[in-house]
């Protein structure tokens, strides 16, 4: 589903019903995994600058996502009463805060080219004009969640963003957090996740055993 389409769930168009409707069975589907807990991590951009955020005009989107997940309650309800498991309203509630919205600002650029490093390469093979732009972010590391359109202000635009988060490491990720800025607020939405931690942790590799 392309964008935010899924903000249209309550009217769908002829053309976006069908993606709409296998989008929540989807979605109610995958939090009702329980050998493996089933989690979604639902990216849309906040589409304002971070300092920005809490102007009524930019509140709505994070109230619609919560609108659209409450959305689901009866059809999670309804499948939670066809496996006979437990269907309240704190069962139900506790399946739907298993969807987790990740929202950078302005958008997911904004912590991408946090990977200064790695930007001042792509910029050098595509035009070099942008390496002094690429000093003062890694100077200044919160004023890439004040920029409107930050892919417009690189010739990488948005191509090479999958090479910026391959290369992302866990440094930039802690220097970001420390901003306290949005990286730092999806994290803590992450951690007050129900049973995410756990679940994470589960998939780690148990230690080498002892060679004798």
């Amino acid at each position: 589903m392309r964008a935010n389409v899924w903000r249209s769930w309550q009217n769908p168009g002829p053309r976006t019903e069908r993606s709409i409707r296998i989008l929540r069975r989807t979605l109610a589907t995958k939090i009702l995994e329980d050998r493996v807990p089933g989690y979604v991590l639902f990216h849309f951009d906040g589409d304002c600058c971070w300092s920005e955020r809490d102007l009524p005009q930019n509140t709505w989107k994070l109230g619609s996502f919560s609108a659209f997940v409450q959305g689901l309650r009866p059809l999670v309800e309804g499948y939670l009463q066809a496996r006979r498991l437990p269907s309240n309203d704190a069962d139900v509630e506790a399946r739907l805060l298993r969807i987790c919205p990740i929202t950078p600002y302005y958008s997911i650029e904004s912590w991408l080219y946090q990977n200064t490093q790695y930007a001042r390469r792509l910029c050098e093979q595509a035009c070099g004009k942008h390496l002094d732009l690429i000093a003062q972010w890694e100077a200044d590391r919160a004023a890439l969640d004040e920029l409107i359109k930050p892919k417009e202000q690189l010739c990488i635009g948005s191509r090479k963003n999958a090479e910026l988060a391959n290369a992302f490491t866990n440094q930039l990720a802690d220097e970001l957090y420390l901003l306290e800025q949005s990286f730092h607020a999806t994290v803590e939405r992450l951690q007050s996740c129900p049973g995410l931690a756990a679940a994470l942790r589960a998939t780690w590799l148990p230690p080498p055993a002892p060679v004798d």
